[in-house]
């Protein structure tokens, strides 16, 4: 169950609202349940935020280290990590740099919603 869940985001994220990710993403950290494809889910972010802010590359938006995080963001978004690996329970390391990057995205100025 937990795989087709996966594959059905996956599927949608191409046709779905940057608010509909940020939700997805933020509902995942709140109840400790992020799993590999979120990954996906928060390059996807970055890239439809990037684009709608008018930055030329999604990686810009990234925190200080920058070349660590899109390097981190691309290994575990890459085309090579839809075998078995990519169903694996991501480390708690992992699971820190999906939290530590979404953070870092919202509270930045780069996503201000209306109260």
């Amino acid at each position: 169950m937990k795989l087709h869940r996966s594959l059905v985001i996956l599927i949608r994220v191409f046709f779905l609202s940057p608010l509909f990710l940020k939700q997805t993403i933020e509902e995942a950290i709140k109840s400790n349940n992020i799993q590999k494809y979120h990954f996906t889910l928060l390059r996807n972010l970055y890239e439809k935020t990037a684009s709608f802010l008018g930055y030329p590359q999604w990686s810009e938006l990234l925190p200080d280290d920058k070349q660590t995080y899109y390097n981190r963001i691309i290994q575990f978004t890459s085309h090579s990590t839809l075998s078995n690996e990519a169903l694996a329970e991501p480390t708690t390391a992992e699971k820190q740099t999906v939290n530590y990057l979404f953070e870092h995205l919202v509270t930045n100025r780069y996503w201000e919603e209306e109260q």
